[in-house]
């Protein structure tokens, strides 16, 4: 095979390959695709939020604001009784909560204290969210008594919110345009992987010695 031809098909091959790799990610900085809390910092009410129970479980809508892969969840809860929670994010089915497309059962997620701190889950799947589309973060609490606080300035954090009551037949969603109970979602900024930049620094290689063997 004459040096053309060897260097012609490896250019095709740096091509498909890099075609393979084009939009391949890893995790950078996060970032923040959507945050109701007051700022600086995690300021919520010491009064007021939406009770959760084994009766209620609450859920608040979100959109994104870029796409990214979800890195962590920020909320405030408080306790009185079993220290037990289920939080899920949800897609969107319809206007309300839909299939779970990650879900964390924690066990004495929030430490004894007056101030009950914000809660910080870290994704474990790490899931694509799309900006402008609409997602849902639900928590449930099976034998105790939860609340979602709200923001410090209620008139801030409007939003819609969807309830779930099993004791109100038949159960289902039902949503509401009212306050919303503070989050905040954090994603992970995409960079290209390590092996994608090898691929391009590799085609730039084989064009440069053609260029010098022409």
């Amino acid at each position: 095979m004459t040096n053309e031809k060897a260097l012609g098909l490896l250019s095709r091959v740096f091509i498909a390959g890099l075609l393979m790799h084009a939009g391949s990610t890893v995790a950078a900085a996060n970032i923040v695709l959507f945050d109701n809390y007051v700022q600086p910092g995690y300021v919520r009410s010491e009064t007021f939020g939406w009770v959760i129970d084994g009766t209620f479980t609450v859920a608040m809508a979100f959109t994104p604001s870029v796409n990214a892969r979800l890195a962590s969840l920020t909320l405030s809860l408080a306790i009185a009784g079993t220290n037990v929670v289920d939080v899920k994010l949800h897609d969107d089915a319809g206007g309300v909560p839909g299939a779970d497309i990650e879900s964390f059962h924690l066990i004495d997620p929030i430490p004894p204290s007056s101030t009950d701190p914000p809660l910080v889950i870290d994704s474990v799947f790490h899931p694509h969210l799309l900006a402008g589309t609409q997602y849902w973060l639900s928590v449930h609490a099976a034998s105790s008594i939860q609340g979602w606080w709200w923001s410090v300035d209620n008139q801030d954090s409007q939003g819609t919110l969807a309830r779930f009551r099993t004791d109100d037949p038949p159960p289902r969603w039902r949503t509401f345009d009212t306050t919303l109970g503070v989050f905040r979602v954090e994603g992970l900024s995409p960079v290209p992987e390590p092996g994608t930049l090898a691929l391009v620094g590799g085609g730039l290689l084989v064009l440069f010695r053609r260029r010098r063997q022409g």
